[in-house]
């Protein structure tokens, strides 16, 4: 038999990664109905809930100039402070997004409305329910609360937005919300900034009303944002004309490219990889996951080769593929395994 040609691993690696995602969406139990069967796609599915996902690890807390907030009560400030306790000391926040990232955010379903988190996908904000309640015995998520923390949450800290009821009138639409995070941390949304608009007046900031807002995500249109004289662009990256986040379907092309990225290092019988482990010319080869991660799988030696994340480079196309596909919280759920050292490919 034939070594696999570059074409045919860039086929067979394509199909692994859509299998091993479709294999997550269907192991967490994330709906998938396929109403659309044009948006019907795994991959997709699988990005927007690991992207909003907040790995347990500590994280400094930071607060926008909304706080302190004096109108909370006892129960709801005690809630605000275990939220910030809990992401201090490193532990799962994310019982605390609420049953609706497991039970909604189908991006092949009917409504538009609930085919992501739309305040995530537009502004890249997340909320939080400040609960004082115990989360119920066999349940993973806390129940609804009246009070949300929104907040943006980083890889090594964490910005409280605001606390605003659940109830009010365009909570999630509301441009309050926005122009507080700016006025709070500018460095944050210096990329999101455009550099040269014509017609903007010095300082001025121009509402948006939450029926636009509401408008303008559910239709998958850009909106942009001016604040005290200056023009954003989403900074969650906005959504596409699906109503589905534009990040994750960029995200989604990223990896497709990675994986031909591989297949053309695998197939190359001359180049470092082969030469480095000597492959007998007729192996043939498939994406996998195993308890040490994503892995490349040969069938006739039957043996695996992680892909590891380099030491490095955060950027490094194996390390974003690795923690896309396999990322450490979800090799826990899978096989309890813990974090390895980096490496390289």
């Amino acid at each position: 038999m034939q070594k696999q040609s570059t074409h045919e691993l860039e086929q067979r690696f394509v199909e692994d990664l859509y299998d091993i995602a479709k294999g997550h969406v269907e192991a967490l139990g994330l709906p998938l109905s396929g109403h659309f069967s044009h948006l019907n796609d795994p991959l997709i599915r699988w990005l927007d809930f690991n992207l909003r996902y907040i790995e347990p690890k500590p994280r400094r807390v930071v607060f926008s100039n909304k706080f302190p907030i004096s109108n909370l009560s006892t129960g709801v400030a005690d809630a605000l402070r275990r939220i910030q306790s809990m992401f201090e000391e490193g532990k799962d926040i994310n019982p605390y997004q609420g049953k609706g990232m497991s039970l909604y955010h189908d991006p092949s379903g009917k409504r538009r409305a609930t085919r992501t988190d739309l305040l995530w996908a537009d502004w890249g904000m997340w909320h939080l329910h400040l609960n004082d309640a115990e989360i119920p015995e066999g349940e993973y998520y806390a129940p609804r609360s009246d009070w949300l923390l929104f907040c943006y949450v980083f890889d090594d800290g964490v910005a409280f937005v605001d606390v605003r009821q659940h109830d009010e009138s365009g909570v999630f639409e509301e441009g309050g919300l926005i122009e507080t995070a700016i006025r709070s941390w500018p460095p944050l949304f210096e990329e999101s900034r455009l550099k040269s608009v014509i017609g903007v007046e010095s300082g001025s900031t121009t509402p948006r009303s939450a029926d636009d807002t509401r408008d303008l995500r559910q239709g998958g249109v850009q909106g942009l944002l001016s604040v005290d004289g200056n023009v954003y662009m989403p900074p969650g990256g906005g959504l596409t004309t699906a109503s589905t986040p534009t990040r994750v379907s960029l995200l989604r092309n990223d990896l497709v490219r990675y994986v031909k990225v591989l297949a053309g290092l695998v197939a190359d019988p001359n180049g470092p990889w082969n030469e480095a482990h000597q492959i007998a010319p007729d192996e043939t080869f498939r994406l996998v996951l195993t308890p040490r991660g994503l892995s490349l799988y040969g069938e006739k030696q039957d043996g695996a080769w992680v892909i590891a994340e380099t030491a490095t480079d955060e950027t490094h196309w194996a390390t974003i593929l690795r923690r896309q596909m396999s990322p450490q919280w979800l090799l826990e759920r899978y096989f309890g395994t813990r974090r390895r050292k980096p490496g390289t490919f």
